[in-house]
């Protein structure tokens, strides 16, 4: 989360219109539709709304380059993200496994790395107190 929090915030102040759908309000931490934490300045968040739901609403409202979320878990999110990767945005998302080995034996994620939704997984690793970050080419 605090990566893709990072990301977020490096991409929108680089120029790339960002919508961070914050289903759980753990990213951009919004209070009174305000985030609570930097997510860069050309960056719309869609609080509480499931990916879902969110995903063709921002795609039609918010004309972004980029879409993001935090912890992909349903099918229909899947299909959300399939469906925006068609339409040429880019997509940033947080899933929960410990290799690229695990991401492809789940099914639920096998689709996005069939349908070439993305090319790059970034593996986070706590070695000694530190986190140690390892950028993998996802082949399918």
């Amino acid at each position: 989360t605090t990566l893709l929090r990072d990301v977020v915030r490096s991409l929108s102040n680089g120029g790339y219109r960002v919508a961070l759908l914050d289903e759980r309000g753990e990213v951009a931490v919004c209070h009174q539709g305000q985030p609570q934490m930097d997510v860069g300045r050309r960056t719309d968040v869609l609080d509480g709304c499931p990916k879902a739901i969110g995903i063709p609403m921002v795609l039609r409202a918010m004309n972004p380059r980029i879409i993001a979320v935090d912890e992909i878990t349903l099918r229909e999110d899947i299909r959300a993200m399939v469906m925006a990767a068609g339409c040429g945005v880019g997509l940033l998302a947080t899933v929960h496994a410990g290799s690229v080995e695990e991401l492809v034996e789940r099914p639920l994620y096998r689709e996005l790395l069939e349908h070439r939704v993305f090319r790059l997984a970034v593996r986070i690793e706590r070695s000694e107190g530190k986190r140690r970050y390892t950028v993998e080419e996802l082949t399918e």
